[in-house]
Formats: C-alpha cells, structure tokens, sequence
C-alpha cells in the first residue's frame, strides 16, 4: 500500500461522510458522542471538521484523518482501514509511488544527530551535551530545526524550528500513529514522570529521573489507554505544564487513574515556572532535588487493585494487605473525622495525637505505629502552638516529622495543591490531621442538597488520600442539641459519616465535668465508649477506662455511700442475721441508725432497692420482695446475710 492511496482517500472523502457512513450521527454542530470502544461518553465530545477534513475527540483524546477514524473504531491497522474505505466507497485502488519506508526516517534522524553540534539550541534549553547523546538529538540544517526521536529504534519523531514554535511530525501514512515520547519506560518499575513535551522529559532524565512525554495534552487519552492495559504499571508522578490546559489534563488523568487504581502522586515541584525545562534553566539543583523528593514520595505508593466479580471460595484463597493502623485499634488508614463542642479540648488532643504517632509512642493507653505527620493547626498561630507543644513535651525531647501550618487552600481552591507541595518536601508524612474542616470547606454548587455537598467534599479527601497513600483526621464541631447518639449531633449532614471510615466523639453530661466520653464507631474499628479526663498538670488526655467501668463505678459508690444500704447491712450484721420489715419500718431504722429521715417514699425507697439487688448479693444480702398475697405481711422485704465479708464480720464484733 503506497501513500499515494492514502493521500487520494483523504482527496476523494470527507470526514463527515465518512463517520455517518459507519453510524455516528452528527448534531447541527457537527458534534456527536464518542463512538470509540472503550470510551463511554455521556455528552458529545466527538467532532469533525469539514473544511480541513479531520476529527477529534476531547473526551479520548483521539484525533486524525478519516483512515484514522476507520482504524479506530474497527480496531484494524492503517493499510486494512484503507482497503475498507476503498471498498466501501468505491475508490480505485492504483499505486504509483513506493513506499516510504520507516528506514527512511531511522536515516534522517541519523543524520540530523550528526549536526547537533551546528545549533546552540540544546544548550540554550539546559540540555547537556550528554542527554543530546542519549537521547539522539539533533539538528536539520536544511529546515533549520532541532529532531526529537521518540525511542531508541528511531522510528517517530517530532522537529522544532530553532527560530519560533513550529512543529512538525510525520504522516500517520509515513510513520504510523504517534506514540508517547519513551512509552517503554512504563514497562518498568520506577516511578514514571508524566510531562507534556518531549524537551520536559529529557530535563527530568537529566536531573535523575525517568519520564514519558504526551506530546501534547491530547496525549492524555493515549497515556490513560495505555495504562488501562497494563498489569503492573509503575507509579506515575503526574508534572503536567503548570497552565490552563496543563491542569485539565491532569484533573482527566487523576479522574482516570482513580478509578482505575493506579498508583500516582501529583506534587508541585514546578514552583511559578511553566514546565520542568524552565525550571532546569531556571535553577538545575532545585529540579535535581524535586526529583529525588517525588520518586521517593512515589515508591511508598500502591496501587488500589480493582477486583472484579470473585466467588467465595477464590476470595477466601486470596491473600489480602491488612489494615494499616496508626493507634491500634482506634485509627486506621484511611479517611476519619473528630467532633467535639468548642472549648472542649479536641486540639490539646490533636496536637498530642501528633507528638505521639510521630515519635511511635502511646496515646490513650494505646500503641501507636510511627508515621510523619502534618498538622494544619487552622485556629492557631505558631506561638500558641509552641507553647502548647512545650507543655505536652513536658521536658522531653521532640520527636522528628511533625510539621505544622496555620494557613491552607479550601477543598475547591489549593488545599490538595498545598498537600501535595508538603508532602513533596516531607514525603513520609502519612497522616494528615486538618483542624478545623470548617476553614477548608469549599462552595455548595447549584441546587446541590446539604447531604450531597458534604458526602462531595468527604469523597475529595478519600479520593486524594488513596492516590497518595495520606490518611486524613478531620476535627469538626458538634451540634448543641440534645441526643442520645452523639453521632447524631455532628454538625452537617449524615453525608459527612458516611463517607468517612470512622467517627469519633467527645462529649460530657455537664460542661464543668472533669470526665469526657470519648466514642468511637468506624468500618474497621470496635464501637466503643472511653472516658476520658484532660491532666491540667500533664497538659494531656488521659483514659480513665470504658464507659461501662465507669458509670458501675458510680453505682457503686453511690450504693456504698446511700444511708440505706447502711442500715440494712446493719440490721442484717445482728442475730438472727436477717430482718424483715416494710420500707416505713426501714425508714425509721435509719432515722435511729444514722439520726437522718431520709427524703423518699417507701415507694421510691422499695424501687431504689430494687436497683441496688445485684450489689446486695456481691455482699452477701439476700433481698426477697413481698409476697402480694401475703395480706398484712404483703409489703414486707426480707435481707438474709448468707455470706460475711470482712466488713461485716467487723459489724458482727461490734454488735
């Protein structure tokens, strides 16, 4: 097949016939939906252009001639799709010129690198006379432009005028379908830098790193199709052109790579410059080290494995990662909010929260495992925080890798942008704790509901945090009312738990109570109650046990303290070791035991009793009610000492 028929195709057919001839029907706009396997378009992003005879997908990225379309959309090669549109529309087939062999572009670009030594070009863009060897750079003297080769086998390039920006890249006829500038190096294992030109991936190979080039933001449907195939794709460290179109390719990238699990860091390493070239120019050591920074931010990044339908029997035989905890039992990976009234010390706690992961310590009577953190202390400045920290520490030396900031972007304006550039700098940081969520919320959008606004934003933070292996703590407020479920009293909707992995909880019954209820209730965790107490001197939280330690402890205390309990485990320390009486009797018992008349009625004293039963037995007092139908002897209550305890074989000496 010659390129003569390629080009007498394109001569005789227009696009648009030729994509409603297989089925794409075109609006009054020329627009339809994508008709591409693969790319499940809900608007039309699909387009053609009459007059310079080509299409292009902004969805997919896809773009070219009508043989391009055909070889496309029925997954056959150039030469096959040619033949079809041949046949289909009736084009006589005659050869007249030979083929241009792919040999004749491996020439060109052979001889094009011989002259790279004729243009300072390189070297004006901070290219090394190294990475022009590498790579097989060079310079046509003729046309006056540098060559770029897209791989080793030099069969696809792309030429710059050295005098201005014009491109140029061979025919789909003459070299087949671009590629992506070093598209091998996603067949290995390093961290992969994704850039827009070939110029930015040589500069981030130069300073250590290793990258492909999309060439063009349109690059980016290739890039996502590419990885979609793979089975073991290496992390990829998004460092698309700081711009407009730069941004909304990587926001379609991230969206994919998301959903497909893949593993991938987007930090800012550009600083204000462009692209990575400008900032090899600019300052090469700080390219050098932003490098190094994100391949090793990159490397502690997983990919999340999209498990398709799987029997019982498969899934029981599979070997799963376990849950990854930074406080056993409390906090796991993952995304988790905290929520407290105001004034209730949930900082004082955050910031011990902080201290204690970061130096691998314990923290409410539980271990934590090791892990940076980066608090975003929102309320605070730097000098409270000082303070505070001196106070927590207590004498004792700081731990390294917890890092604070009183100032980020709000969830539709920089925050995970400034993420990103921190934990770029610091890229062990795993736990993100953002004091208060309210500071970095961002806008409800049109005629959006409460429980959809939150349940959005919650989904922005798990999305960036499994992307970028951070779990984030979240401190938010409780509402004032009034409600058995303390859960119930977070302020917002049910959309901010339920897109959360755990909530916690920090109540009192009085404000001025010295124990706090901690509660705790999560996809991973136990739910729980603790109570908890804030040591004034200690300057931090303490567990003082479970909520159900606690409140028998009151009982009890109340039971030992009640003047009643008194007197019966009185009556019943004197022989015969019983007594038996109405609650008017007990009553006047008391008043000659203890010279007090106790403030109740015999009903309200039977029903306290009644409570105390369980507590009566651990002392060795058998309570028996009164029998209904025992006519005058009805109200009377029997308590028989059946066991002595130390306590009482001292009454029984006294007596």
């Amino acid at each position: 097949m010659t390129e003569d028929l390629f080009e007498k195709l394109k001569e005789k057919l227009n696009i648009a016939d030729v994509v409603e001839r297989y089925g794409v029907r075109l609006n009054s706009h020329d627009m339809a939906k994508c008709p591409f396997p693969g790319h499940q378009d809900d608007t039309p992003s699909f387009s053609v252009k009459r007059n310079d005879n080509y299409f292009n997908c902004f969805g997919c990225g896809e773009g070219g001639d009508c043989i391009a379309f055909v070889s496309k959309l029925f997954d056959i090669d150039m030469l096959a799709a040619a033949k079809k549109l041949a046949d289909d529309f009736g084009v006589d087939i005659e050869e007249r010129k030979p083929v241009v062999k792919v040999q004749s572009i491996k020439d060109y670009l052979v001889k094009c690198h011989s002259n790279a030594a004729k243009t300072t070009y390189w070297h004006e863009r901070g290219i090394s006379d190294e990475s022009v060897k590498r790579f097989r750079l060079g310079y046509d003297t003729e046309k006056k432009c540098i060559t770029i080769p897209y791989s080793d086998d030099l069969a696809y390039y792309q030429t710059r005028s050295v005098a201005g920006k014009v491109f140029y890249k061979p025919s789909v006829a003459v070299a087949g379908s671009e590629p992506l500038f070093n598209e091998k190096a996603l067949n290995g294992e390093t961290p992969v830098f994704v850039v827009e030109s070939p110029i930015c991936a040589i500069s981030i190979m130069q300073c250590g790193g290793t990258a492909v080039a999309l060439c063009g933001t349109s690059g980016a449907g290739k890039l996502i199709d590419k990885v979609k195939t793979m089975q073991n794709c290496p992390p990829i460290v998004l460092c698309l052109d700081n711009d407009g179109p730069g941004k909304t390719a990587a926001e379609k990238i991230i969206k994919a790579f998301q959903k497909a699990g893949t593993a991938f860091i987007a930090p800012r390493i550009l600083e204000k410059c462009k692209d990575p070239n400008e900032l090899l120019m600019k300052n090469a050591d700080t390219l050098k080290r932003a490098v190094a920074t994100a391949m090793e931010q990159a490397k502690s990044v997983k990919p999340k494995k999209r498990i398709g339908t799987v029997e019982l029997s498969d899934l029981l035989k599979m070997e799963l990662p376990e849950t990854k905890w930074f406080v056993d039992g409390m906090l796991p990976e993952g995304l988790h909010i905290i929520a407290a009234p105001s004034k209730a010390g949930k900082s004082w706690m955050m910031l011990q929260l902080a201290i204690a992961v970061a130096g691998g310590g314990k923290f409410l009577d539980r271990q934590t495992h090791q892990a940076e953190v980066l608090y975003y202390a929102l309320e605070d400045g730097l000098d409270r925080i000082k303070k505070r920290a001196l106070q927590v520490l207590n004498g004792n030396p700081p731990p390294r890798g917890v890092y604070f900031a009183t100032t980020v972007g709000t969830v539709d304006n920089g925050l995970f942008d400034d993420i990103r550039t921190e934990t770029a700098q610091h890229p062990n940081v795993r736990l993100v704790i953002i004091d208060t969520l309210q500071k970095v919320r961002g806008s409800v959008e049109k005629n959006e509901g409460v429980y959809s606004y939150d349940y959005r934003e919650m989904s922005k933070f798990k999305d960036f945090g499994m992307a970028n292996g951070i779990t984030f703590l979240l401190v938010h407020h409780l509402r004032k009312m009034g409600d058995d479920d303390s859960f119930n009293r977070i302020s917002g909707s049910n959309g901010l738990m339920g897109a959360c992995d755990s909530a916690f909880t920090m109540t009192k019954d009085k404000r001025s109570d010295d124990n706090t209820f901690f509660d705790m209730t999560g996809r991973d965790i136990e739910n729980s109650q603790d109570v908890i107490t804030f040591n004034k001197a200690t300057h931090c939280w303490e567990k003082v046990g479970n909520a159900e330690e606690q409140i028998g402890r009151k009982v009890r205390q109340a039971y030992e303290n009640d003047l009643i309990t008194k007197t019966i485990k009185s009556l019943v320390c004197v022989h015969p070791y019983y007594w038996t009486g109405d609650m008017t009797e007990l009553m006047q018992q008391c008043g000659l035991k203890f010279g007090e008349v106790m403030p109740m009625t015999p009903n309200k004293i039977a029903q306290l009793i009644n409570e105390y039963d369980a507590l009566l037995a651990t002392d060795g007092i058998v309570h028996t009610r009164p029998n209904k139908n025992g006519g005058k002897n009805g109200r009377k209550h029997t308590f028989e000492l059946r066991r002595k305890t130390p306590v009482q074989t001292c009454l029984l000496d006294e007596n």
